[in-house]
C-alpha cells in the first residue's frame, strides 16, 4: 500500500511539472522574470466563460479551438516601456497549433521560439504542447525585439511539454510544400461538415498552387464513414466516382474550377487533394502513404 500511494504521489508530480498549470491554478509558474520590468498587479485569469470580457470578438475563434484558461499579466520598466504576456491553454496540442495556425502570417520572421512563432514589431507569438503565447509591447524602441525574444524564450522554459508538432503534419510531403503553410482548420472543412477537421498545407505544382488536406478521424471505421458521407453527397449531386489504386476521384461541385478530387483511406485517416494532372496526384498520395 505504501508504495502505491509513494507512485500516485510521483505521478501526479511529474504531471504537475508537465503542465504546472492546473485548471485551477493562477499560471504563476509559467511567467518568467524579465530583466529592468516588474509586474504590474496581479496576474489576470479568463475561462470560456469570461474570454469574450478581454478579447471581446476574437473570443469565438479561441473557443472553437478548445480553449481552456487564459492567464494575462502586464509589465512596466522605469522608462515606461510595457509588455503584455498572454499565455492561452488549449485542450491539446492539436488545438493549439490550430489557433496559432490561424492567427500566423503567410511570411515572416519565424522563430524557433517553443515549438515555432514569429516577430513582428510589437509582437512576437508562439506555441509549445497546449499553450499559445502572445506577447505585445509598448514603447520599447530599438530593445523591442531582444525584450520579447528573452520574455518569450523564459516563458519556453517553463512550459514543460515537449517541443514538437503535431504528428500528422509529418506525413505532408516536403517536395513543393510551401514552407510555413501548414494549418489546421477544426470545423466543416471546406465547407463540408462531414469532413469535420482537416491538416492541410500549400503545395506549388509547376505553374500552379495545390492544396493537400489529411484528416485524423481517429478510427479506420471513423475514415470509412468520411468517405462514405462524401462520395453519396457527391452522386446527389450527379457526379461520377471513379475507384483508383485503393481510392476514388470525382468532382465536387464546390470546387470544380480546382480540378478533380483525389482522396484515399489509410487505417483513421482520410486524405487527398484537387490536382488537374493524374500522374502528379497520385505521385503526391503514394508519398503520403509512404509517410504514414
Amino acid at each position: 500500500m505504501k508504495k502505491n500511494i509513494i507512485f500516485l504521489f510521483l505521478f501526479f508530480l511529474v504531471l504537475g511539472h508537465v503542465f504546472p498549470e492546473a485548471e485551477t491554478g493562477n499560471g504563476e509558474e509559467l511567467f518568467p522574470v524579465i530583466k529592468d520590468f516588474k509586474a504590474k498587479g496581479d496576474i489576470e485569469t479568463y475561462t470560456p466563460d469570461t474570454l469574450f470580457e478581454y478579447i471581446n470578438g476574437a473570443a469565438d475563434l479561441f473557443l472553437s479551438y478548445d480553449f481552456r484558461k487564459l492567464y494575462s499579466r502586464s509589465y512596466k520598466n522605469e522608462r515606461e516601456g510595457s509588455l503584455t504576456i498572454d499565455i492561452y491553454r488549449h485542450r491539446d496540442i492539436k488545438n493549439c497549433f490550430g489557433i496559432y495556425s490561424q492567427e500566423k502570417p503567410d511570411e515572416g520572421k519565424f522563430l524557433e521560439t517553443g515549438v515555432q512563432g514569429y516577430y513582428e514589431e510589437g509582437v512576437l507569438n508562439f506555441f509549445k504542447g497546449p499553450f499559445y503565447v502572445k506577447i505585445s509591447s509598448f514603447d520599447l524602441g530599438k530593445d523591442d525585439y531582444s525584450v520579447l525574444y528573452a520574455a518569450a524564450s523564459g516563458i519556453s522554459d517553463n512550459i514543460m511539454a515537449e517541443e514538437k508538432f503535431p504528428e500528422v503534419l509529418r506525413f505532408f510531403p516536403e517536395k513543393g510544400k510551401v514552407e510555413n503553410s501548414e494549418k489546421y482548420i477544426n470545423v466543416n472543412f471546406m465547407g463540408h461538415s462531414f469532413l469535420h477537421s482537416s491538416f492541410i498545407a500549400d503545395y506549388k505544382f509547376e505553374n500552379r498552387e495545390g492544396r493537400i488536406f489529411i484528416i485524423d478521424a481517429e478510427s479506420e471505421s471513423g475514415s470509412e464513414e468520411i468517405i462514405k458521407k462524401y462520395t453519396a453527397f457527391i452522386m446527389s449531386k450527379g457526379e461520377k466516382i471513379f475507384k483508383s489504386k485503393g481510392g476514388y476521384i470525382f468532382a465536387d461541385p464546390y470546387y470544380r474550377s480546382s480540378g478533380k478530387m483525389y482522396i484515399r483511406i489509410h487505417g483513421r485517416y482520410v486524405y487527398g487533394l484537387f490536382c488537374t494532372d493524374d500522374e502528379r496526384a497520385l505521385f503526391y498520395l503514394e508519398q503520403i502513404k509512404k509517410r504514414m
